[in-house]
Order: structure tokens, then sequence, then C-alpha cells
């Protein structure tokens, strides 16, 4: 017995959820050692995401093929770049979220 008004707030929020659940499903990151895996890979995995990083149980090493974004905090110029994949600062998580 909601107002069409209340129906129509709650409907767009839960769309909004659903593209949220699914943001980042096509993308495999992978978590440098400088940025903090527990914020990171929560912000990942609730958007649909997988991720590795450096500790002995993660689920991709740092060159498996399938990674297609690296969250890196460091100047670009010590990295080793490899093709075709992206480098991306931790706030760009954030941002695509919000």
């Amino acid at each position: 017995f909601l107002e069409s008004d209340d129906l129509k707030k709650i409907e767009e929020k839960k769309q909004r959820m659903d593209k949220l659940r699914v943001l980042f499903k096509p993308y495999v990151f992978y978590i440098s050692r400088e940025v903090s895996k527990e914020v990171f890979g929560l912000a990942i995995l609730s958007s649909g995401g997988v991720y590795g990083d450096d500790s002995s149980n993660s689920a991709f090493e740092e060159d498996d093929p399938r990674i297609t974004h690296y969250i890196v905090d460091r100047p670009f110029e010590s990295l080793e770049i490899k093709k075709n994949k992206e480098y991306i600062q931790p706030q760009w998580i954030f941002d695509c979220i919000n």
C-alpha cells in the first residue's frame, strides 16, 4: 500500500543495487602489495569481481593471463607494464562504485 512515489523510489534503488552487484563481473583484478587487500578486495567482491594478490592463498598469481586490471599505488615508471592490461589507482575502484 505504498504511494506510487515511494514505490518508484524503492524500484530505482533496487535497480541501482542490481547494477552495483555486477559492476566488476567481467574483470579480474590484481591488488599490489602497497594497496590494502582487505578494503579493496571487499569492494571488488561486493561488486561482482574477483581478485588476486601476493598472498599464498591468492586465487590468481601476478602474471595470470586472466587478470584485466592491476591496482597499483606507486609511480608508473617503476612498473613492468604488461600489454593489454589496465593499470589503475586504488581510488578508481571507489569512483566506479560511486
